[in-house]
């Protein structure tokens, strides 16, 4: 399990400020709130490191959550968050991320047709057809991820069970933010059962990428 921690009131950190975890990791900050050791003491730096994030391709857990006020709201205008079964390593079973991924995480299939973590997908912007709405008998919470999909895309963030769309967990507040919204059944868009099985999947296509190498070394087109 992940965990992101925002603190509204404190818009930045001593330099040698410091954030412990109940079970003692600790890391220290900059000025401006950010990790600069790892919870070893190491410093943050290149391919492999969790500092920025603790997901597996090292980004933000904050980012492309969708939020129950976007719902309410009617639209997303950023990219998603995403996770898949059907991450890529290499032949010789190591990561194979793409940029601007520096996590530690290794995929599971050696397969070209395999998505990298930290790739950027998009849903086919001409699904149903170009110009075309999307279908009508779709939930409205479900339109609009598949409009910010068709938008902006997703990165895929870590692999999964299934494709998994990240939505913010209502933990924390004294209401559901989900049913406040009076477009969601459940307080999570994950695993909705109003995406199988006519959600078209087989749309999606995989942004030309670059491969990171090693500490911060992208290759590709």
């Amino acid at each position: 399990m992940n965990l992101a921690s925002y603190e509204p009131t404190r818009e930045s950190a001593a330099p040698s400020a410091a954030w412990v975890s109940p079970g003692r990791a600790r890391y220290l900050m900059d000025g401006g709130g950010f990790p600069v050791h790892d919870n070893d003491g190491s410093a943050c730096m290149g391919l492999g490191w969790f500092c920025g994030g603790p997901t597996g391709a090292g980004f933000s857990n904050m980012a492309g959550v969708v939020r129950p006020e976007e719902i309410d709201d009617g639209m997303i205008k950023h990219a998603l968050a995403i996770s898949t079964s059907s991450t890529r390593k290499t032949a010789t079973d190591q990561r194979y991320i793409a940029c601007p991924a520096t996590g530690r995480a290794k995929g599971k299939f050696a397969d070209a047709d395999a998505v990298p973590i930290g790739a950027h997908v998009q849903l086919n912007p001409d699904w149903p057809a170009p110009g075309a709405p999307l279908p009508s008998a779709w939930p409205e919470a479900v339109r609009i991820i598949a409009q910010a999909l068709k938008d902006y895309g997703a990165y895929v963030r870590d692999t999964g069970g299934s494709a998994t769309i990240q939505g913010e967990n209502s933990l924390g507040r004294d209401y559901n933010p989900w049913i406040e919204a009076g477009k969601l059944k459940e307080d999570t868009v994950t695993r909705d059962p109003n995406l199988e099985p006519d959600f078209p999947w087989g749309e999606f296509r995989v942004i030309a990428f670059k491969q990171n190498v090693d500490s911060g070394t992208c290759v590709g087109p």
